[in-house]
């Protein structure tokens, strides 16, 4: 595991940081409408259907999005994907459920803008410390929507 500095989270009401990422949201409408790398790889990309589990009678998934903020949000939402099981309580009964052998990142995982030293900072590094004992250990599928 690569190291990593665990980050405070995103002041969002900051003066500077509500500038910064308005003039950056203006530009990457203006220019991305026109240089969507989205269109450009999947005109290039070969369609792969994902039918791994079309045959099991049961699918466990977890969706989790928008990480990446701070350390701890995201390190408890590592933790809480990477538990062998869950124990749900409720009125009538407790159930556990197993983890998931697909997970889903939706939005985004950094914040409040990608570069490789983030993502290591506010992605990876945070979801490795939250679970070093599933690398080897039982793996799930890892899909990411934009």
């Amino acid at each position: 595991m690569e190291k990593f500095k665990p980050q405070k989270m995103v002041g969002w009401f900051d003066v500077g940081q509500l500038a910064s990422t308005g003039v950056r949201a203006v530009l990457s409408s203006v220019f991305g409408s026109y240089a969507d790398k989205r269109e450009t790889i999947a005109s290039i990309s070969e369609v792969k259907i994902h039918d791994e589990y079309a045959n099991s009678n049961e699918l466990w998934l977890d969706y989790i999005s928008d990480t990446g903020d701070g350390f701890n949000p995201t390190f408890t939402m590592a933790q809480l994907i990477a538990k062998d099981q869950i124990l749900v309580k409720t009125p009538n009964s407790d159930q556990k459920l197993p983890r998931a052998k697909v997970v889903v990142f939706g939005g985004d995982q950094v914040y409040p803008t990608p570069s490789r030293e983030l993502y290591q900072n506010r992605f990876i590094g945070p979801m490795d410390a939250a679970a070093p004992w599933v690398k080897g250990g039982p793996e799930a599928d890892i899909y990411a929507v934009p």
